[in-house]
């Protein structure tokens, strides 16, 4: 059986309400009777209504004008007016009702038929209205539960990255300080010196990997400080390719540089020398042994262009828009 809906019937004749519910009585169907506008409104207070059945001839307030006081009401606006009258109803009057909200108009005496097929698509339409509501406030407490699980999770991630980059820096200053105690030692022999370079370039490689997992962090939580001063980039760039040594020197890459005078910007110097340092790291790794990698710096208009240029298989075009993305 369908949920019970309210409708409520208007006029002031208790016999006219009365012939009203018998045409109405449905199971599907709680009648309120009100045999003025003040009754009327009230009971509109107390329960929400799929639908109006309102003599339009009625003393101190018509139905016309209680019409408009329904319509006026931001709550009650959306109600359907089905207006009943009892005599012939001329062109202005039924201009004043439709401008007072009403929806349809029925003569006295009512057909049954009519009438309940008229309130029957009302009532229809009020449980589809409804249920679209119900599933619409269903749907955005979903969104918001999932949007406060991600948001969640999200923090959990970023102090897990934080967490995790300070426990694992926290080893490496005594290995820093005892390597280089072993490299200051005189004399080694090729082998050591060998070995000693290679867990040199190793550390400051695992160094880099940690300050990478702090950045992501950092930015993730909104963090990130950006530190600009007016710098040469051309600077920018022999630093970066100095941190890209060892991989260069491991897979014997030479970089060429193209500096087309001096660019000065205002930026973060320790950023950009990562993210150029990152483009020579990724060329160098993805590019044959031996290979020559280029890096050109020029200025075009007011802007600075950096391009970092390998021999690489090059990167798939459906992923180059996510190049940076974390």
């Amino acid at each position: 059986m369908p949920d019970v809906i309210n409708l409520l019937l208007v006029d002031d004749e208790a016999r006219n309400l009365d012939a009203l519910e018998a045409i109405l009585a449905d199971p599907g169907y709680h009648l309120l009777r009100a045999t003025n506008a003040e009754t009327a409104l009230r009971l509109l207070l107390e329960h929400q209504v799929a639908a109006i059945v309102l003599d339009i001839k009625m003393p101190e307030v018509s139905g016309v004008e209680l019409a408009a006081m329904i319509k006026g009401t931001r709550k009650f606006r959306e109600i359907p007016i089905l207006f009943l009258t009892a005599y012939l109803v001329e062109d202005h009057d039924v201009l004043a009702g439709y401008g007072a909200g009403a929806v349809d108009y029925l003569t006295k005496p009512v057909k049954p038929q009519i009438l309940r097929h008229k309130i029957a698509v009302f009532a229809e339409l009020f449980r589809k209205t409804r249920a679209l509501a119900e599933l619409n406030e269903t749907l955005e407490q979903r969104v918001e539960e999932r949007t406060a699980a991600l948001a969640a999770a999200g923090r959990q991630k970023d102090q897990f990255l934080a967490t995790l980059a300070h426990e694992l820096r926290n080893p490496l200053a005594p290995l820093r300080t005892g390597l280089d105690i072993l490299l200051g030692m005189p004399e080694p022999t090729p082998r050591v010196s060998r070995t000693l370079g290679a867990m040199n370039r190793q550390l400051d490689h695992m160094v880099r990997l940690i300050d990478d997992l702090l950045d992501v962090a950092r930015i993730s939580r909104g963090m990130l400080e950006l530190k600009k001063d007016l710098i040469d980039l051309g600077e920018v760039i022999e630093s970066a390719v100095e941190l890209a040594g060892p991989i260069l020197t491991q897979r014997q890459q030479t970089v060429a540089r193209q500096i087309t005078g001096p660019a000065l910007s205002n930026v973060d110097r320790t950023r950009v020398c990562q993210i150029i340092g990152n483009l020579v790291n990724n060329a160098a790794k993805y590019s044959a042994t031996g290979s020559e990698i280029r890096v050109e710096l020029a200025v075009e208009d007011t802007n600075a262009i950096v391009r970092v240029t390998d021999t690489g298989a090059g990167i798939p075009p459906d992923q180059i828009e996510r190049v940076f993305d974390m």
